[in-house]
């Protein structure tokens, strides 16, 4: 893992899986529906709840003795309420009850091409859907609930296109996480809750994204994407092969590591890589100091210039590696590594020509020849160093990465434990046993944070290092706590 996260359909996710602050990006979306709703019909009497009917769990299948419409669990609410299901166009209907679940299944006369009335009744009130028609499945196969289609943990880069063209040398990417689904169109981030409904992908709510600027040839992909995905494109998944299909493009997206990468292609012999300094001419580091990049699947590089992580948005563009700045940590060092810092920067951002071989990735710019070698990095221990805080993740799903103010963590082998949020210090005892941390006399300075945003940080970074039980996981150079499915991440310095 990188230092970057990725917000999880994924995805697996998403990955699903970045540099400012998130915050919401509410855009206008019609009601997702795969499955036409007809007016409710609700009772006189005002007691108890009234049913709720998910349409988009009802998929109606051909039987031998006519069809069979199925309700999954969660169809209705609540499980054990009576299901009437009339055949529109016979009148024919036959009454069954839900399953505790919300379940039901009811054979009925009639063909696939019908539609069918589906009325719950339950204390005293009713409510009514109409399914059936045009999204019906011949094949006898549960359609609407997406039972065919397996997304869930998996990543996908954008392999050909129909009626789009795709911006060039940038990588496209979906994953699909936990419900969550993510988009990568080569600027910002973004992330929804999503269903396969009706073998369509339904978009449940609003995009949440990263705010970076876009323009020209990447704001009109980003822009294209958003609503592509919000048109309820059909799927088709076959092998690693991933097709989205609307009524003027399709789409077709391949797995992540479906197929072997071709070493020789920056394109894909870069991205999802680290690698170290060992050598070239122009540049020769501080003694003492390491120069390190860590490149993520979707174009994100960190930058270690001997002092603080500086932070890009990458992409290859012909045979030139683009950069652009989106900021770093603020850690002091001495001046000579902060000039380091500063012209590792600027050679980042010069458009150096890039040329990868196997293991080996050289870099040109105009003054410089860098040379670096892939890492072969061991999972680091709890207490090898300082971690420097790089993002901060939520329940729901939101993700906001960069490092403020510098907030860290370490851990002694006594088992005692500092931190600075990027406002305040604190520190406590702890201890580890397995996967899990546990904190007991927590405490933290309160001088107050000089923004909004470093407060809402620092709370969540206290939300995991106070009192308590959290889980933690370490992956190469990369830390995460969490507790309550929300957490920080962090990199070893």
């Amino acid at each position: 893992m990188k230092p970057f996260s990725q917000c999880r359909f994924t995805l697996q996710s998403l990955l699903r899986i970045w540099l400012a602050a998130f915050a919401a990006l509410w855009l206008i979306h019609g009601a997702i529906g795969c499955a036409s709703k007809g007016p409710a019909d609700i009772s006189s009497t005002d007691t108890g709840n009234p049913p709720v009917i998910d349409a988009q769990r009802i998929n109606v299948a051909a039987s031998d003795d006519g069809v069979i419409v199925r309700g999954e669990p969660g169809a209705v609410e609540p499980g054990g309420a009576s299901v009437e299901v009339t055949n529109v166009s016979t009148g024919d209907s036959v009454t069954s009850s839900a399953a505790k679940d919300g379940s039901f299944e009811v054979q009925i006369a009639g063909d696939v091409e019908d539609e069918y009335a589906i009325e719950v009744d339950s204390d005293a009130h009713t409510d009514r859907v109409t399914v059936g028609g045009s999204r019906a499945d011949p094949g006898g196969s549960p359609s609407p609930s997406g039972s065919d289609i397996d997304l869930d943990g998996r990543e996908y880069i954008l392999e050909s296109a129909e009626g789009y063209v795709p911006a060039s040398d940038v990588v496209f990417q979906i994953s699909f996480e936990d419900g969550g689904f993510g988009f990568h169109a080569g600027c910002n981030g973004h992330g929804a809750t999503y269903t396969v409904c009706d073998g369509h992908l339904c978009l449940e709510d609003a995009y949440t994204s990263t705010l970076i600027g876009c323009s020209g040839e990447l704001g009109d992909q980003e822009a294209f994407a958003e609503q592509f995905f919000l048109s309820e494109p059909a799927l088709t998944q076959q092998g690693p092969r991933l097709t989205m299909t609307t009524d003027d493009v399709t789409l077709v997206f391949v797995e992540k590591g479906a197929e072997p990468a071709d070493p020789s292609d920056p394109q894909t012999g870069l991205f999802g890589r680290d690698f170290d300094w060992v050598g070239g001419e122009g540049f020769e580091p501080i003694p003492g100091s390491r120069v390190q990049l860590q490149f993520s699947d979707i174009g994100e590089l960190s930058v270690s210039g001997g002092c603080n992580w500086l932070l890009f948005e990458c992409r290859i563009c012909g045979d030139e590696l683009c950069c652009d700045d989106q900021g770093s940590t603020a850690r002091g060092c001495s001046v000579e590594l902060m000039d380091q810092d500063v012209w590792v920067g600027d050679f980042f951002s010069s458009r150096p020509t890039v040329d990868v071989n196997g293991d080996a990735l050289t870099l040109t710019g105009s003054e410089a020849t860098l040379v670096f070698s892939a890492s072969m990095t061991l999972d680091a221990s709890l207490t090898d160093d300082t971690w420097l805080v790089s993002d901060y993740f939520t329940a729901d799903g939101s993700t906001t990465s960069g490092a403020f103010n510098g907030p860290t963590v370490t851990f002694d082998s006594g088992g005692t434990f500092g931190f600075q949020t990027g406002c305040n210090n604190g520190g406590g005892k702890y201890v580890a046993v397995g996967t899990t941390l546990t904190f007991s006399n927590v405490g933290w300075e309160e001088m107050g944070c000089p923004d909004e945003v470093n407060a809402a940080l620092e709370a969540q970074m206290l939300g995991v290092l106070a009192d308590g039980v959290s889980t933690y996981e370490i992956d190469g150079t990369r830390l995460v706590i969490s507790r309550d499915d929300a957490g920080i991440g962090a990199i070893l310095q």
